[in-house]
């Protein structure tokens, strides 16, 4: 990775050609062992009775892309929430993105830091509908992690729109494509004690 000074005085971050190759990553799943329904059918099920419509996502302004170098990133890694919500009131933009289009929410969302989260939820008003440029949003991240973050879902499926859980990367792989199969047994049952949220979170649905 390498910095170079911004003419406003904002260092911008480069990604090497390493990096790049870096992100693209796959989901971390096989063909099951069982039966067992995975967690990203059952999703599709839940809304097969919904005419949902296709998710409009945010374009990323000028102000997002300036606002993404490596302070804000380390502010990030250190779960500073003071520090961030400093950079916030002097104007920096929360919904930050590097040129590949991956925000500080994916980032923190990834990350699982729910503090960063809150903040970010409760104070900064940030977009969920946002994706990069292998057509991933926040939830997709949720679920690449090395183990269910269940809070952190909560707090998603409370303030994002949850036809965000049926959108494709280009790959065609939907958010919880993600989950690990070791997992889906704990995925299937959080989504089951969830699915009247789940429901209830559509905002784009006839």
């Amino acid at each position: 990775m390498m910095a170079t000074a911004h003419p406003k005085g904002v260092t911008k971050v480069h990604h090497s050609s390493h990096s790049a190759k870096h992100r693209i990553r796959k989901p971390l799943v096989t063909k099951p062992a069982t039966k067992e329904e995975s967690p990203a059918s059952r999703i599709k099920t839940y809304f097969s009775e919904s005419n949902v419509k296709p998710i409009e996502y945010r374009k990323h302004k000028e102000d997002d892309v300036s606002s993404y170098d490596v302070k804000i990133v380390k502010v990030i890694r250190s779960k500073n929430v003071a520090r961030l919500r400093e950079l916030f009131l002097s104007g920096r933009s929360m919904n930050a993105c590097n040129q590949f289009g991956e925000s500080l929410v994916h980032m923190v969302c990834r990350r699982g830091d729910l503090g960063i989260l809150k903040f970010m939820i409760e104070e900064a008003k940030v977009s969920f509908s946002i994706k990069d440029d292998f057509g991933r949003n926040p939830f997709h991240d949720a679920c690449w992690t090395p183990k269910p973050n269940m809070e952190m879902m909560d707090m998603l499926i409370a303030s994002a729109d949850t036809a965000l859980l049926l959108s494709e990367d280009v790959r065609g792989n939907t958010p919880f494509d993600y989950a690990r199969r070791e997992h889906h047994t704990q995925w299937n049952e959080y989504l089951e004690k969830r699915k009247e949220a789940i429901l209830k979170g559509l905002k784009n649905c006839d």
